[in-house]
């Protein structure tokens, strides 16, 4: 947060699409719709539905702490992702983003963050530029846009069974 605090969410598909893998890739997006800042530099991205699964009337978004927030898809637009930007050299974004919506889609992995303990945030160099981008009338938002956000990191839980 731009306070200085870090919290931490944990996103997951929508309940409808638990059986959907989430998908993490470095610099690609195959199967997905393009991310809008791709000047930012290398990437990490987060894919919730792929292409191929969004059309007019599909209900789709992501979960975030066990609270799903969803929409309807109005016109086929198919963006479904988090995008994690190095932007090594400071770049603005091709395509910014109004500011942060309170109860929008964008805003939706706030909802029921966990607040960290000074001694568990990450360093800056972990803090990532990061776009949101929900297509079909769910939302796009970018951290560079926002005044209360500086950035994400992306964490990947291992579970051993």
């Amino acid at each position: 947060m731009s306070d200085g605090t870090q919290s931490e969410s944990t996103l997951t598909q929508l309940t409808s699409f638990s059986t959907v893998p989430l998908r993490v890739m470095v610099s690609e997006y195959t199967d997905y719709s393009a991310p809008s800042n791709e000047n930012l530099g290398a990437y990490l991205f987060l894919g919730f539905l792929t292409e191929d699964r969004i059309s007019v009337g599909v209900r789709h978004g992501y979960s975030a702490n066990d609270v799903d927030q969803d929409f309807v898809n109005c016109d086929s637009k198919s963006h479904s992702y988090f995008t994690f930007f190095s932007n090594m050299n400071n770049l603005p974004p091709q395509i910014a983003s109004g500011g942060m919506c309170s109860t929008c889609i964008m805003a939706h992995w706030k909802t029921g963050a966990k607040m960290l303990q000074s001694g568990d945030y990450l360093p800056d160099n972990y803090i990532f530029d990061t776009e949101i981008h929900f297509g079909g009338c769910g939302g796009f938002g970018i951290t560079t846009s926002w005044n209360n956000v500086d950035g994400f990191a992306l964490g990947v839980k291992y579970v051993y069974y």
